[in-house]
């Protein structure tokens, strides 16, 4: 979205700051992580791909663990459709980049939504991180765009309309200098 929107120095600087607070936060907050990150994989990859010797007794009858249960092929199955997902979420954001925050928004929550449903041990409490994209996006509303064949106006649109187009200072400004008596 970066690239698309400021062009690819910002999203190079964006990324490299990006990597150095993760990485100071990594160093800071997990000290566990740079002693054994064989447990990191182990927890983060592998447990969740189904590929551990512990099975979370909360499995989800999701299609990924569903597919899974059938044997080793269905695992593999399974999998293999998770990099069909991660290359077709990164292949759209080549072909198409997000052009705004909303549109970079309801491409995660679709794409973390299918990953956890096609994960092997995933399970339904997962959801709820697409679910808070969704709902910031119900919140956040259609920032002021409405949809379109739609004429009716929202948000910073209606002001602006009921306005004449004034900004709501200006209209702020207005209403304190007349009541003034300026």
């Amino acid at each position: 979205m970066l690239a698309n929107r400021d062009g690819a120095r910002a999203a190079a600087r964006f990324c490299i700051a990006s990597l150095v607070t993760a990485a100071a936060l990594v160093a800071a907050m997990a000290p566990a992580l740079l002693t054994k990150p064989s447990a990191f994989f182990q927890n983060t990859v592998a447990f969740p791909l189904g590929a551990t010797p512990q099975h979370t007794p909360a499995a989800s009858p999701l299609p990924g663990h569903l597919l899974a249960m059938t044997g080793p092929a269905g695992h593999m199955a399974a999998i293999g459709l998770l990099i069909a997902v991660a290359l077709a979420v990164a292949a759209s954001l080549v072909v198409r980049p997000p052009a705004d925050t909303r549109a970079a928004t309801w491409r995660l929550a679709i794409g973390l939504a299918l990953f956890f449903a096609l994960a092997p041990a995933a399970r339904f409490g997962y959801f709820a991180y697409p679910g808070a994209l969704l709902g910031w996006l119900v919140i956040t509303g259609r920032g002021g765009r409405s949809a379109p064949g739609d004429s009716t106006p929202t948000g910073l649109a209606a002001t602006e309309a009921a306005t004449g187009g004034a900004t709501t200072t200006e209209v702020a400004t207005a209403g304190a200098t007349t009541s003034s008596g300026n």
